[in-house]
């Protein structure tokens, strides 16, 4: 989902008159830990889909890791706008994946609903490193992925409430970094 935000805003930006070239001109702060958090990310994802780590107890550890890198970050960045909404949605979603043991609960039936279904064994199985099957021990269930952004959106997916607010701060943060509705100068 924020994904699908992102490439929202950059779309709306540009319509309003924003410049993607303002973004390199953007006072971001300690941008390196979010890529380090982004390679902890991808590193679990691809070991996780190669059978490698899913199980081991240690791949929540680096996820609640990640959020804490990508925090650290945000912090330094409270100033720039959509940066607090940014900051709300990852403590969100670090509460409940930390009441987890490092990962994101998915309802089952968000999963039906949005046709990703078959998903579910392999969460269910904890084959997946940052993600696992909502149950009846679930701590902070109504924090996990329960909300639905079925078809025809073109990426269906199940999201929470972390991720809504993550998705809305970064939609303002593109908004106001690339300049969109100002008027564009003459060349």
């Amino acid at each position: 989902m924020l994904l699908s935000a992102i490439i929202l805003s950059f779309l709306v930006a540009e319509l309003r008159g924003g410049r993607l070239r303002n973004l390199a001109r953007a006072d971001f702060h300690r941008l390196e830990w979010v890529l380090a958090a982004a390679v902890i990310h991808v590193g679990l994802q691809v070991a996780g889909g190669r059978g490698w780590v899913a199980a081991a107890w240690w791949t929540g550890l680096l996820n609640v890791l990640g959020y804490f890198l990508v925090m650290y970050a945000v912090t330094a960045n409270l100033r720039l706008p959509g940066m607090p909404l940014v900051a709300v949605g990852l403590l969100l979603n670090l509460a409940v994946i930390a009441a987890n043991g490092g990962r994101m609960p998915v309802s089952p039936e968000a999963l039906q609903a949005v046709g990703l279904g078959r998903l579910v064994p392999a969460l269910g199985a904890g084959e997946v490193p940052t993600h696992a099957l909502m149950g009846e021990g679930t701590r902070l269930a109504f924090l996990g992925d329960v909300f639905r952004l079925p078809p025809p959106f073109w990426r269906p997916c199940a999201f929470s409430l972390g991720d809504a607010f993550l998705a809305v701060g970064a939609f303002v943060l593109v908004q106001a970094l690339m300049g969109a509705g100002r008027r564009r100068q003459p060349s």
